[in-house]
């Protein structure tokens, strides 16, 4: 079962319509609201007949995806963060590859050293491995789906075994690898006994959560800001010191304003007393 949650962008929309197209034994459904997403998520594994599950899950927007992988109804599950993503059409690779034809899986030695990368190990087999007798499979083997452990990351990688035409010996080794897409990283978060939940088996100790990694990209840009701020206001500063004061600065100034309307007022005052010598004097 491959679904998304309600909400899901464009570019999320061609990574699942190209793991579609790599898995011949997949089914979808309509996209799953945010609301009660275990009990829905159940439901349609339930009804669809399915075992395995593939659930892109967004949030903040657009920028956050999330990957749930696990065995329907009682787990185990895995949560991933969605990294790196690129679609097979962004690529534009030279590859390709006969649609629905059987997959070969190739895993990182790494995946036999730690007890949560064998879990991994063995849900990415159930998840990615096509069915035997399987209605839509045809009966070809001719791409490899890779998965490597680097950077506390699995990254994903889908590949075209090529063979030049010149080669008539059908046990021969001149193979090629040509890279066909899509290719995405996964980072885990946590491994739970039950389906989209439970109880953790393993938590990744290395994982940052996105809202961290924001939180102190704004407080660095805050940095920044502030240090900016005291450069300019320190320059206007200097400034100020060595350009000569002009008295219209300070014209309207409270104190210079109260000395300006008293001078005012006696003048009107002086005046006036100007004008009466002036009426007696015509008299």
């Amino acid at each position: 079962m491959i679904v998304g949650s309600r909400g899901i962008g464009a570019r999320e929309k061609h990574i699942i319509m190209d793991l579609q197209s790599l898995l011949p034994h997949y089914k979808t459904e309509a996209k799953i609201d945010k609301m009660d997403i275990q009990e829905r998520v159940r439901d349609t594994c339930k009804m669809n007949s399915c075992q395995n599950l593939l659930f892109f899950e967004q949030r903040k927007q657009g920028k956050h995806l999330y990957l749930w992988m696990g065995k329907s109804p009682k787990g185990p599950s895995a949560k991933f963060t969605v990294e790196n993503t690129h679609t097979t059409r962004e690529l534009k690779m030279i590859g390709n590859c006969l649609r629905y034809s059987r997959p070969l899986l190739s895993f990182d030695k790494a995946f036999d050293t730690e007890p949560q990368l064998k879990v991994m190990k063995e849900i990415f087999i159930d998840t990615f491995n096509a069915p035997r007798n399987h209605p839509k499979t045809k009966p070809f083997v001719d791409h490899v789906f890779n998965f490597t452990w680097a950077n506390d990351r699995i990254w994903f990688r889908n590949y075209q075994i090529f063979r030049e035409e010149g080669v008539t010996n059908k046990a021969s080794s001149e193979y090629e690898l040509i890279e066909i897409g899509p290719r995405f990283s996964l980072c885990p978060i946590k491994i739970f006994t039950g389906f989209l939940g439970g109880e953790v088996m393993y938590a990744n100790p290395n994982y940052v959560a996105p809202r961290m990694i924001n939180r102190q990209r704004n407080r660095e840009m805050e940095k920044k800001f502030l240090k900016n701020k005291s450069k300019k206001d320190r320059r206007e500063g200097l400034i100020r010191s060595v350009l000569p004061t002009d008295d219209i600065d300070h014209l309207y100034d409270n104190e210079n304003f109260d000395d300006l309307k008293e001078k005012k007022n006696h003048e009107d005052d002086d005046s006036d007393q100007y004008e009466e010598n002036d009426d007696d004097y015509e008299e």
